[in-house]
């Protein structure tokens, strides 16, 4: 969920009010960097886990490749939808420092099945010898974001059309790039266990649920065949039948 409660410490609060949230899931991770009790935590997503406690304490949070930032689960994955492990921190150099010395000194593919055995390549973020095409948007057809968050991407537009970039609004509404498709497939993958594993946990403790829980219900649980036949795209279908 895009919050962090749990029946033992209650409410994650913000690390600028208390009377705000801290967001999440990785909130607790955010909330610590946000007040400075630490100068990089570790976050992870697959929905926004590291990106919304970022937005919301104003922090740089990175949600990498999968695999870039090892998790120790490796060998244990079942999602149709993979998370991945990032940093939260205050400012860029901190992240780039971060991702550069994981990749380089930590050799994470060493032990991460799922790692890409590649180094930090900062090469590929200098200034570019070319105009890049960049699309934004304010609106993904699901909803509009908030004002102050339009006004940081009108700056961020303004910024790069100086720069002499080639900056187009993203039409994510057409049905060859709709934002609203990808919410279906992402919903329906992660829902594909039906909460089953969460229940269990859950009654295993002796805990109630949380009301709020993204974890779906037993009509969402998926079987192997009907995750390959609702997640799946028909061209991507189409290209698993033909062996492409």
């Amino acid at each position: 969920m895009s919050d962090s409660y749990n029946h033992v410490f209650k409410q994650s609060v913000n690390s600028f009010d208390s009377g705000l949230i801290s967001g999440g899931s990785s909130g607790g991770e955010g909330a610590l960097i946000g007040a400075r009790g630490s100068i990089v935590g570790i976050g992870t997503d697959i929905g926004g886990s590291v990106r919304i406690p970022a937005n919301l304490q104003g922090l740089y949070g990175l949600s990498p490749t999968t695999g870039r930032v090892t998790m120790d689960k490796s060998g244990r994955r079942s999602y149709i939808v993979p998370p991945v492990a990032g940093p939260l921190c205050h400012n860029l150099s901190t992240l780039e420092t971060f991702m550069e010395a994981l990749a380089s000194s930590g050799k994470p593919w060493e032990y991460e099945a799922f790692a890409p055995p590649l180094p930090w390549r900062k090469e590929l973020a200098a200034k570019p010898d070319r105009p890049l095409r960049i699309g934004y948007f304010f609106d993904d057809g699901l909803c509009r974001c908030q004002p102050p968050i339009e006004a940081a991407v009108k700056r961020a537009v303004n910024a790069m059309i100086a720069a002499g970039h080639d900056v187009f609004p993203w039409d994510s509404k057409a049905p060859e790039t709709s934002h609203a498709e990808g919410n279906r497939l992402w919903l329906k993958g992660v829902l594909a266990n039906g909460g089953k594993a969460y229940r269990a946990e859950a009654e295993k403790g002796g805990e109630p649920t949380i009301p709020g829980m993204l974890t779906g219900e037993l009509e969402d649980e998926l079987d192997g065949d009907q995750g390959i036949e609702v997640i799946a795209a028909p061209s991507t279908i189409n290209q698993i039948n033909s062996g492409t």
